[in-house]
């Protein structure tokens, strides 16, 4: 497994999407945060930017690791610019992936056996029911940007550890700080950029003084070429086809 899988291992296993740019704009969106305790979990997207009036349905949906599928999850109106979605206070368990076996040998997991899943992305669909775009949450900081992951646990249970890579003149430092309760939470993909090197931190722990937004993107290729993260996943997996190209 070479570095740069190992970096976005546990992404993949997420089955997430993450942005890595924005511009700033004043529309502000709640963080959902999580629901421990197999409780569900409520998405309200408030002022989408670049909304479209286009847009009938959302639909969160899923990817099934095995079998290379995916699934809706939950669905909701689009209208007056944003979305509410329910999200089960259940996860199949088709959707369910062993996270130790995509974890670095520094990652000290506290129950081995555990399993996460994950909202794969949030899909736009017209009045015929067609794909028409993706929506993305995330917020800018100093150095970067930070990602919310919807995911869902079978027990609780803390990932923790950390690494750093370095060169001449480069470094790299990879954390993980993480505490899991069972049922739906919402982790923080936190990646930062400097010129001696990038910073990239996955944590339960909400962040402060950092505002998430939602974004609407119609054309999914331009997006992707824009993501780093995203642009990985598909070379892990084999370049899957986006639900609107199934």
């Amino acid at each position: 497994m070479n570095k740069c899988f190992k970096k976005y291992a546990l992404l993949f296993v997420a089955s997430v999407v993450m942005c890595s740019v924005a511009c700033k704009k004043d529309n502000k969106s709640d963080d959902p945060g999580g629901g421990g305790g197999g409780t569900g979990l409520v998405i309200e997207a408030k002022d989408v930017i670049d909304s479209d009036d286009k847009i009938a349905i959302v639909e969160a949906y899923c990817f099934e690791y095995y079998s290379a599928d995916w699934s809706t999850i939950a669905k909701g109106k689009y209208e007056n610019d944003g979305f509410k979605l329910t999200l089960s206070g259940t996860l199949n368990s088709k959707y369910l992936y062993g996270i130790i076996e995509e974890l670095d040998e520094w990652a000290i997991i506290s129950h081995p056996n555990a399993k996460i899943g994950g909202v794969s992305g949030f899909a736009a669909l017209d009045r015929d029911n067609n794909e028409i775009g993706e929506f993305y949450c995330f917020g800018e900081t100093d150095n970067g940007w930070i990602g919310i992951l919807y995911l869902y646990a079978d027990r609780d249970f803390t990932l923790k550890g950390s690494y750093t890579y370095e060169d001449d003149d480069w470094y790299e430092v990879e954390t993980y700080d993480c505490a899991f309760k069972k049922g739906w939470n919402a982790m923080y993909s936190i990646e930062e950029y400097y010129d001696e090197g990038d910073v990239f931190i996955l944590t339960t722990k909400k962040p402060s003084g950092v505002i998430f937004e939602w974004y609407y993107y119609d054309d999914w290729w331009e997006y992707d070429r824009k993501m780093s993260a995203t642009g990985l996943r598909d070379k892990l997996s084999g370049k899957m086809p986006h639900p609107a190209k199934r």
